[in-house]
C-alpha cells in the first residue's frame, strides 16, 4: 500500500513506518511467546522472516531513517518514506536476531 506525503496512521505515526515496521514489530510481539512455546514442545526452531528492499540502499535518509518525521506530517517523498519503512525492518531484522 502507498502512503501519501504527509499521510498517518491512526497511532499517528508515518504512513509506510506504522504499516511495513511498527506494525510488523507489534504483530511479532505476539507471535514471539507462540514460536517460543512449538520450539520446546516440538525440538524444532521457528524462524521470523524481516522483508527488506533494494531501496534501503537507494533512497534511505542518512542513517537510515529521519527519527524526528516517524510521529509527524513532515514527511518529504513517498518514496523517501516507503526506504525509511523498510530500513525500520532492517534494523528490527538485526535486533532480533538470536
Amino acid at each position: 500500500m502507498a502512503y501519501e506525503p504527509g499521510s498517518l496512521t491512526p497511532q499517528g505515526f508515518e504512513g509506510h513506518m506504522g504499516a511495513n515496521a511498527v506494525g510488523a514489530f507489534l504483530f511479532m510481539s505476539l507471535l514471539v511467546p507462540f514460536l517460543r512455546t512449538e520450539t520446546e514442545n516440538s525440538g524444532q526452531s521457528s524462524h521470523i522472516v524481516w522483508t527488506g528492499s533494494v531501496q534501503i540502499e537507494m533512497n534511505s535518509p542518512p542513517g537510515g531513517i529521519e527519527f524526528v518525521c516517524l510521529n509527524s506530517s513532515k514527511t518529504v517523498k513517498q518514496y523517501v518514506n516507503y526506504s525509511a519503512s523498510k530500513c525500520g525492518n532492517l534494523f528490527l531484522a538485526h535486533e532480533s536476531a538470536a
